[in-house]
């Protein structure tokens, strides 16, 4: 849910109201979200070996995969390289029972680049088989990245996102002085209009 509050946007989720800010330079409007603070459950053996079938690609060991809830949860792991990243095609149908059975919304996977870091984001669970360009999912990994020391307070960095959905999306991360995460990218209304109760 959006809704306007003295000239910003908030967005409700599980984690309670994240505002919205908004920058317009031109045409091009770009928003960026502070991420709530996460929860993180490192994945068992078990259900390491159960995501590497579903996925048909082992994910790395370390950082150990773990389900990560910042109010939309995900399970997040990285890939070795990206050409491996964007050759995963998984079983779709496993991929959505495991989310479930793990209180998850999908399985956001990521492997370092030249540039900044690739994703993809599977929320199977949702009726999505792939999401383009996906704020939480983004924000989860970077969360992850966090906990396991791969970035820190300071760093930023771009994701890109949506190559294998026909897309080709960046979403930026950045880190604050206190270890917030803030996620922000260039978006293009699509719909606009006023739900009343």
């Amino acid at each position: 849910m959006f809704s306007p509050t003295e000239g910003k946007l908030v967005q409700e989720c599980a984690k309670g109201l994240v505002p919205i800010s908004v920058e317009a330079a031109g045409d091009e409007r770009r928003l960026t979200f502070e991420l709530p603070p996460a929860e993180h459950r490192l994945l068992t053996g078990e259900e390491i070996d159960e995501l590497n079938a579903i996925l048909g690609h082992k994910v790395l060991a370390d950082p150990a995969p773990a389900v990560v809830d910042v109010g939309a949860v995900w399970i997040a792991a990285e890939i070795s390289d990206v050409d491996s990243l964007l050759g995963i095609a998984p079983d779709l149908a496993s991929c959505a029972d495991f989310e479930r059975r793990l209180g998850a919304i999908g399985v956001c996977l990521y492997a370092v680049s030249d540039t900044g870091i690739e994703t993809r984001s599977f929320p199977t669970s949702t009726g999505v088989n792939e999401d383009p360009v996906c704020g939480s999912g983004n924000g989860c990994v970077a969360s992850f990245r966090l906990k396991a020391s791969q970035i820190g307070q300071g760093d930023s960095y771009i994701a890109r996102q949506g190559r294998m959905t026909g897309r080709d999306g960046f979403v930026s991360i950045r880190i604050d002085s206190d270890h917030g995460v803030f996620v922000g990218g260039a978006c293009i209304t699509t719909m606009d209009g006023t739900l009343k109760s």
